[in-house]
């Protein structure tokens, strides 16, 4: 009996100490006594957990703050209460089709919903999300002030599914397509002007694009492109035959993005690895040889070249730092995410920053490159320098002379011209 009497004690002093602490102000049935902890779960029939935990101060913090656990969870009326009664809350035949308690007003999401049901993801569609998918109740907050990157995910998190996508005859290329984007990669930089999903895309109503009610139907994209934050010159010709989630299509320009990436790639691992394995091989040779003594020649015989004039360094130099600065700011759009550009996601205004730098480079790099072209034909310098670079069958005889001599064939490499096969390779 004293156990008895001791129990209820301990308890009820538990239970005013936890209300004392003001941490269930809306919870008229003390239900975050138990919901509090995160291992409150069920084992549902399909062997997964079903989680009942609700966070109290992500649910302090939420829209639905000031309502009551029942307001929602009206079918329950005491606690604690069997597991067996617990049913689904319907957010769109309770409170908010009839009126919003938490102001004592009517309030109506009647139109949500009818554009809910009459979308690509309304019923009879079992895999598309619920209102609470996108809305989790317990810490919902107004997705019109989420990070567009947070939006994205939560788009992504279906529609980037190539399994999910082809059960309903759908691609989920868009996706991979948008994250390349430079769209993407503006917003993920914090460019909260730049277009996401919902810019495009009716969340609620969402429709196949050859819907003609669809925003994104062939007729219906200039009055997206052209809002006033966008693109507000932007004709239908822009709207319609530029790139969609990145992507331009079978047009020439889709050939050209489609297929020059994996050439540049195999040229980039070929010149790459070539050169790797060739300094290898001299590195072996140094470390097993020695270093190559020639005997020396007669002053007579000695000739010396300027290898560069003043005018070739500086072409060279700005060559050189544009080269790089385009390498890492277009880096900093394609993979933003790896490791080492993760310091520049914190950096303020670091995209626009990007912006200016990489057309700039641009145009130092095209500036030069013509440049170099006028003093090539028209210099007598430069004509000289571009006789010497034009490979020859010396060349062909130097490699395999320097490969007879990497692999123990040749006591000597033979004697370079002014450039030697590696410079002009």
């Amino acid at each position: 009996m004293k156990y008895k009497k001791s129990t209820r004690f301990l308890f009820t002093f538990l239970l005013l100490a936890l209300m004392a602490t003001g941490l269930f102000a809306k919870d008229d049935l003390n239900c975050l006594i138990c919901h509090q902890f995160k291992g409150l779960a069920r084992l549902k029939p399909d062997g997964t957990l079903r989680s009942f935990y609700v966070d109290p101060a992500k649910s302090e913090a939420s829209v639905h703050a000031p309502l009551t656990c029942e307001t929602c969870h009206d079918y329950i009326k005491q606690v604690p209460h069997l597991a067996e009664n617990i049913r689904p809350v319907d957010c769109a035949n309770m409170c908010h089709l009839e009126n919003n308690p938490a102001l004592g007003e009517d309030f109506s999401h009647q139109k949500l919903k009818t554009a809910y049901e009459n979308s690509s993801h309304g019923p009879g569609n079992e895999d598309a999300p619920r209102c609470n998918y996108c809305h989790p109740q317990h810490q919902m907050t107004r997705l019109t002030k989420a990070e567009p990157r947070f939006i994205v995910g939560l788009c992504a998190s279906c529609h980037g599914d190539e399994a999910l996508m082809k059960k309903h005859d759908k691609s989920a290329k868009p996706v991979v397509l948008y994250n390349k984007g430079v769209h993407r990669q503006a917003n993920y930089y914090g460019n909260k002007k730049a277009a996401y999903c919902v810019n495009c895309h009716d969340p609620h109503r969402v429709l196949d694009y050859t819907n003609p009610q669809s925003p994104t139907y062939k007729d219906n994209r200039v009055k997206i492109c052209s809002q006033q934050s966008c693109h507000p010159k932007a004709t239908a010709t822009f709207a319609n035959k530029g790139a969609i989630h990145n992507t331009y299509g079978d047009s020439l320009m889709g050939l050209i993005t489609d297929y020059l990436p994996p050439i540049y790639f195999l040229i980039i691992v070929g010149t790459i690895g070539f050169m790797l394995f060739h300094n290898g091989l001299d590195f072996l040779g140094f470390v097993v040889r020695g270093r190559e003594v020639h005997p020396p020649k007669p002053k007579s015989e000695t000739r010396y070249f300027t290898r560069l004039t003043l005018n070739e360094r500086i072409q060279h130099l700005i060559l050189l730092l544009s080269f790089i600065t385009l390498v890492i700011t277009g880096a900093m759009l394609k993979i933003p995410r790896e490791w080492v550009l993760a310091f520049t996601n914190n950096l303020e205004k670091a995209y626009l920053v990007r912006w200016y730098l990489h057309r700039v480079a641009a145009v130092a790099l095209a500036s030069v490159s013509l440049y170099h072209i006028f003093y090539l034909i028209f210099s007598k310098r430069g004509n000289e320098q571009f006789r010497e670079l034009v490979p020859g069958l010396k060349d062909l005889r130097d490699i395999g002379g320097t490969f007879k001599y990497y692999f123990g064939l040749a006591k000597h490499k033979p004697n370079y011209g002014h450039f030697d096969y590696k410079e002009k390779i």
